[in-house]
């Protein structure tokens, strides 16, 4: 017994355009099989999933298919607010980074202001001795610097010197002949 199919129906193998509700997009499809006169499955060429077509679906597809398509198309997405939102939060995140930077650094410059406040009550600037390369200079002398003003020797080696000035700890040079 042969079954008579509707003229409306492709035949077996021929790819025909249709809506892929997974690929969210108009997609080409294999008809895979008759399943009534008015009916037939159809396998997506691009993600594979199936689906049953009616014959009236296909006659407006295959008309469809060399005109532009009312199928459902994505709409295309606007990210300007989520571009906004995600500028919105690099910015905050580097004013927050560069709050807590800042912070860090005004305690660390008053920890440091503590430490030669201490320096200078321990060693005192009753003797304070003019900088210059050619002297000689031991750990807990005072030593003003034209440029650098009043400071305090931390670490001597016979060449070299740290001295904390109120502005940081510098290495200079002494004991040049």
């Amino acid at each position: 017994m042969t079954q008579t199919h509707s003229s409306a129906l492709p035949p077996v193998a021929r790819s025909i355009p249709l809506y892929c509700t997974n690929c969210e997009s108009e997609r080409f499809f294999k008809v895979i099989a008759h399943i009534s006169n008015v009916a037939a499955k159809a396998k997506c060429e691009v993600c594979g999933r199936s689906k049953t077509v009616r014959s009236g679906e296909m006659e407006d597809s295959m008309s469809e298919a060399g005109a532009d398509s009312k199928a459902k198309t994505k709409k295309p997405r606007n990210t300007d607010g989520l571009k906004a939102a995600a500028e919105k939060r690099k910015s905050q995140a580097a004013e927050k980074k560069a709050e807590v930077s800042a912070k860090k650094e005004a305690e660390q410059k008053a920890e440091y202001n503590k430490q030669y406040e201490n320096l200078r009550g321990q060693i005192g600037t009753g003797k304070v001795q003019p900088y210059g390369m050619k002297n000689s200079f031991s750990v807990a002398d005072a030593i003003q610097h034209p440029k650098y003003g009043l400071g305090f020797v931390t670490m001597a080696t016979p060449d070299r010197i740290e001295v904390a000035f109120e502005t940081g700890v510098l290495p200079l040079v002494h004991n040049r002949a």
